[in-house]
């Protein structure tokens, strides 16, 4: 009778995970098709449009990672509230939310505007792309608080189980993009593709508020936004860490791509597209790491173990076999995947080389993933901070460091670099959650 009890709950905590997690995945796949294109459309421009767009890939992340993390703030102090059945505390995070939403977003259009000029320089480009990787980003990074909108109240519905209205406002967003696109790289190049994205966040924020402001757990009787002193404190306290981390992540990215840089433009551009090839592979990964916090989150909430096991379980075992499925693509047809964004023979050969060899290390990183989205829905941001800064920095830089400028040796070992810095942190989040469900729960 047990385990007939057993297997039912596994089939309802399995269709729970495919219910919250395929909005986000195919949300995130669209994303990625709408990079793709992008890649592929300025690919076709030049090798210096493609080295240009790459360089500000990192630093896109870096501007994004405060936004991600306000996100897992919310996410995971909504997720954890809903466990313990505190709704009226839903609505307060909701508030704060965009009170958060409007401050962040101000701040970092004010601080990348400024940047902008200087940003090609510091990333070592090289002086014939300078210009158009400066305007290119100026014109992404302008429209913020739309962003910050997009991002953060996005989280805030995942939270309260609404994944399929991020979906739909996002394939719009992806919609608009692919049709700028096509009008204006035509007319006006890469700036073309500058102009698509920021129109895409303007009209992605705007609607993300709207259906955010109708949702029955998060709306308030009352049309006021007031601050709460203690739910912000509580959100920041969990985002903070996180973004922190994803600070310290994305610069040691910038930081990467900057020494990556130093093999010179051919290099460059096999790099960003490679990196832009290989995220495909893992966007089911990074969709159930949603269900994952959320799920997570409940469970912590009901200081229940024994479901914070089994979701974490089912959603790694899912995230795990899908990839590992994928990944055998990537492996046996690497020429094919970089011959989609890029027609020099060069860039082909040896972005090729790099996704044949990451492509054997995605089922340890579909591992972390999970694992990850684990730690951040329960709270445990300070642990992802320290243990992911200390690998990025420690690891990855490091040694790519020594491996560019001591040894001489090229994108191949860089990547091996990258991959040691993933599977360091699969091997210690996993010691963190046998911690955790050891220690801190009865």
């Amino acid at each position: 009778m047990n385990e007939i009890i057993s297997k039912t709950d596994n089939r309802r905590i399995f269709k729970t995970i495919v219910t919250l997690s395929l909005p986000t995945v195919v949300e995130q796949g669209l994303q990625t098709i709408v990079s793709y294109i992008d890649t592929a459309m300025v690919g076709q421009i030049s090798a210096d449009a493609s080295a240009a767009v790459g360089l500000t890939l990192t630093v896109g992340w870096l501007v994004n990672a405060p936004l991600f993390a306000m996100g897992v703030g919310f996410l995971s102090y909504i997720a954890r509230q809903m466990g313990a059945g505190h709704y009226e505390n839903i609505k307060k995070a909701g508030n704060q939310a965009v009170i958060m939403t409007l401050f962040i977003g101000a701040l970092l259009g004010i601080i990348t505007g400024i940047v902008s000029p200087f940003l090609p320089v510091w990333l070592g480009a090289e002086p014939n792309i300078r210009k158009i990787t400066s305007w290119y980003f100026f014109i992404t990074t302008f429209p913020m608080i739309f962003r910050a909108s997009s991002i953060i109240l996005a989280s805030v519905l995942r939270a309260v189980y609404d994944t399929k209205t991020p979906m739909k406002i996002n394939l719009l967003m992806n919609i608009i993009n692919i049709v700028f696109n096509f009008i204006l790289i035509r007319y006006i190049g890469i700036y073309g593709a500058a102009i698509s994205t920021a129109l895409s966040y303007i009209v992605g924020g705007i609607l993300m508020y709207i259906v955010f402001c109708k949702n029955p757990y998060i709306s308030s009787t009352s049309s006021r936004v007031s601050y709460d002193r203690h739910v912000m404190n509580e959100c920041i306290k969990t985002g903070l860490p996180i973004a922190l981390e994803r600070s310290a992540s994305c610069l040691g990215h910038v930081v990467f791509t900057g020494l990556v840089s130093n093999l010179g433009t051919i290099s460059i551009a096999a790099h960003s597209i490679a990196l832009t090839a290989e995220e495909a592979f893992y966007i089911p990964g990074y969709g159930m790491q949603t269900a994952a916090s959320t799920l997570a989150g409940n469970a912590y909430g009901e200081n229940n173990k024994k479901k914070l096991i089994k979701t974490s379980a089912i959603t790694a075992a899912i995230a795990i076999t899908i990839i590992s499925t994928l990944s055998i693509f990537l492996y046996l047809f690497p020429d094919f995947m970089m011959s989609l964004f890029s027609n020099d023979a060069r860039v082909i050969e040896k972005g090729s080389e790099v996704l044949k060899l990451v492509a054997m290390s995605e089922p340890a990183f579909a591992l972390f993933i999970i694992l990850e989205g684990v730690a951040n829905g329960i709270g445990d941001t300070k642990f992802t901070f320290i243990d992911s800064t200390l690998s990025m920095w420690g690891i990855r830089i490091v040694s790519t460091f020594i491996c560019i400028n001591i040894l001489g040796l090229g994108l191949k070992t860089v990547w091996m670099c990258m991959i040691a810095d993933n599977l360091f942190k699969c091997i210690t989040f996993f010691t963190r959650f046998i911690y955790v469900i050891t220690k801190k729960l009865k």
